[in-house]
C-alpha cells in the first residue's frame, strides 16, 4: 500500500490510498477535506483488499482467455500458462484424472470455526458427504452445481453404516471426482477417519487430512479454561465414552493414577460407570467436572459438578449429546497442602454464552 500525502485544506478532492495488487490498482477519495472517520473507513478499505486480490485478477485472466476459445470458433486447449494462473490462484487446482479425497474438519458448532483450507476445499468439491452436527451454512460455501450427501448418525442408529459411506467415498474417488468428507470437529479425533483411509487407501487411493478444531478445545474455551497447565495438568487425554462394541474396554482406573485432565467425548450415557471407576481408581471424588452441550454453538451449555454427583447432575439437567465431560486433575500436592482443596455443592449451573 501507497499513501499518498493529503491535498491541503480548501481542495476539492483528497487522494487517501492507492493499492497495487499486481493485475488491480485501486484508488480512493474523498470529497472535500477527509474527517477523521472517513479517513479511518478509507484506511479499513485499502486493508480489506489483501494480497489475495491479485489472485483473483489471474482467476479473471484465465477464464478471459477460455471465453475467448470457445467464441472464437473452435474451442482450444487451455495453455499451460492459462491454467497455471487459475491454479496460482488457488481457485482451480489441477484436477486429478482418478479423483482425490479430502478428510475437512469442520470444527464444532458455528461455521466460522472451520479453517481457511476447509473453506478452500468445500470450494472445489464436486461431492460433499457431511455427517449429522456439521452447520447448515458451511454447505453454502461449496459451488452451486456441487452434490451434497447427508451420511450422519446418530448414537444408537445405523442409517448409514460405516461401509456403505466407505464404498460412496471409493466409488466417487474413482469416477474422477473431488470428494470431501466434512465431519464434525477434528476428523482425526473420533471420527472414523481410520475405516475410511484403510478403505481409500485399498482402492489406491491418498487421502488428505484437514485439520480442525475439536470438539475438547471448544469446551474448553467456553468454560475459560485451558486443556493443558505446567503444574496441575502436564497430561491430556482424550478418550471414549462410548467405544465400539468389539473394542476393549477403557481402564479409567489407570487414567485416574495419570492425574491428568480427561475430555471426555460421547460419555453422557455411561457416566454414571464412568465416574464409580475414575473414583475406584484413586480420582479425587470432588475433582471438579465440567460439562459442555453443543461446544462451539451459539445455543451451547455449560454445567459443573463434582465427580462424584456428575451421573445426578446429568439426569438432574437432562444433558445430551453432543457433550463433552472435562475432568480436571487432582490438584497439585504443594496446593492440597495448602488447604486449597473445597468439595462443593453437587452442581451449579452457569448462563449459556455465545461463541464468537
Amino acid at each position: 500500500m501507497t499513501r499518498v500525502p493529503r491535498i491541503p485544506f480548501g481542495s476539492s478532492a483528497t487522494l487517501a490510498d492507492a493499492v497495487d495488487r499486481t493485475d488491480v490498482c485501486t484508488a480512493f477519495s474523498v470529497v472535500g477535506a477527509a474527517s477523521t472517520p472517513a479517513s479511518r473507513l478509507l484506511a479499513a478499505s485499502g486493508l480489506a483488499l489483501g494480497p489475495a486480490l491479485g489472485g483473483v485478477a489471474a482467476w479473471a485472466v484465465a477464464l478471459r482467455a477460455l471465453r475467448d476459445r470457445a467464441f472464437s470458433g473452435r474451442l482450444q486447449p487451455v495453455s499451460r500458462r492459462d491454467e497455471g494462473a487459475a491454479v496460482g490462484a488457488g481457485i482451480a487446482p489441477a484436477r486429478d484424472k482418478r479423483g482425490a479425497v479430502s478428510l475437512v474438519g469442520a470444527g464444532p458448532g458455528c461455521a466460522d470455526l472451520i479453517t481457511l483450507r476447509g473453506v478452500r476445499r468445500l470450494q472445489e468439491a464436486d461431492v460433499i458427504y457431511f455427517d449429522r452436527l456439521v452447520d447448515p451454512a458451511l454447505l453454502d460455501l461449496a459451488r452451486p452445481d456441487a452434490s451434497r450427501v447427508f451420511v450422519g448418525k446418530a448414537p444408537g442408529l445405523r442409517a448409514w453404516p460405516q461401509a456403505r459411506i466407505n464404498r460412496l467415498l471409493v466409488a466417487s474417488a474413482q469416477a474422477g471426482k473431488r470428494v470431501v468428507r466434512l465431519k464434525c470437529g477434528d476428523p482425526s479425533v473420533f471420527g472414523r477417519a481410520a475405516e475410511e483411509i484403510d478403505a481409500l487407501a485399498e482402492a489406491g487411493f491418498a487421502v488428505e487430512i484437514v485439520p480442525g478444531v475439536t470438539a475438547a478445545s471448544a469446551a474448553a474455551a467456553e468454560v475459560g479454561r485451558p486443556l493443558t497447565d505446567r503444574n496441575a495438568g502436564r497430561t491430556l487425554v482424550l478418550a471414549s465414552g462410548h467405544p465400539a462394541a468389539d473394542a476393549a474396554p477403557i481402564d479409567w482406573s489407570a487414567l485416574a493414577r495419570l492425574d491428568a485432565t480427561l475430555a471426555i467425548y460421547m460419555g453422557v450415557a455411561r457416566a454414571a460407570d464412568t465416574a464409580q471407576a475414575l473414583i475406584a481408581g484413586g480420582a479425587d471424588p470432588c475433582a471438579r467436572v465440567d460439562i459442555v452441550e453443543r461446544a462451539g454453538a451459539l445455543n451451547s451449555r455449560r454445567l459443573s459438578s463434582p465427580l462424584h454427583a456428575l451421573a445426578d447432575t446429568i439426569a438432574r439437567e437432562s444433558v445430551r449429546n453432543p457433550a463433552i465431560l472435562l475432568v480436571s486433575p487432582t490438584l497439585h500436592p504443594e496446593r492440597r497442602q495448602r488447604g486449597a482443596r473445597t468439595c462443593r455443592a453437587p452442581a451449579s449451573r452457569l448462563a449459556s454464552v455465545e461463541f464468537l
